[in-house]
């Protein structure tokens, strides 16, 4: 459903064969009290939420009961940077869709974990996504030390569509040098005088 005056119905569902809020065949009802539920099915590779314009292909029931939250996907789903020297860096790109049929506003990424300092992330490359389009952040991993290093980049938005992204990397040994530069001053020749 679209919002606004008089509002455009986008999708219906309907579980009784008489519901004005169907499309093409019902759903069996829910017939008891028994922990079960309907959930709509993912697109495949298109990425969306499939709609073909029939309820019976387009949903499945679940039992028991998990409340669907799919708004936001990643690409993605996990990021690993692999190995990087204390101070060095590696960067990723995690791309953000909106899978629903309208648009989304993007929060500002948060990360979290027991290594989130040792991950950054830059604002998404827009944060007003509409219906199927995307967004991209950029990931850095620069590890303070050496060691296994885990976090989570967590990307939320206007429709209470949350997606996770585990991230990992590994500091490994190196030469840590200090200070950065060293100044010898300037150096003169002496010269042999024969005589």
């Amino acid at each position: 459903f679209t919002p606004g005056a008089g509002g455009t119905v986008v999708d219906a569902v309907g579980l009784s064969a008489g519901s004005a809020f169907k499309e093409g065949s019902t759903l069996a009802p829910l017939t008891t009290n028994a922990n079960r539920g309907y959930e709509r099915l993912p697109g495949g590779t298109a990425r969306t939420l499939r709609d073909t314009g029939n309820n019976a292909a387009d949903f499945q029931q679940l039992t028991p009961s998990a409340p669907q939250n799919i708004v936001l996907t990643a690409a993605p789903s996990t990021a690993n940077f692999g190995a990087a020297a204390p101070g060095d860096t590696r960067s990723q790109t995690i791309t953000i869709r909106n899978l629903l049929a309208t648009a989304v506003t993007l929060g500002a990424p948060t990360l979290s974990g027991t290594d989130a300092t040792a991950f950054t992330s830059a604002p998404p490359s827009t944060t007003a996504l509409a219906a199927g389009a995307t967004a991209t952040i950029l990931v850095t991993f620069r590890p303070p030390d050496s060691g296994a290093k885990s976090a989570s980049l967590v990307v939320t938005s206007t429709s209470a569509g949350t997606v996770s992204i585990p991230l990992s990397g590994t500091g490994t040994g190196g030469l840590a040098v200090a200070p950065g530069a060293a100044d010898f001053g300037v150096s003169s020749q002496a010269r042999a005088r024969r005589p």
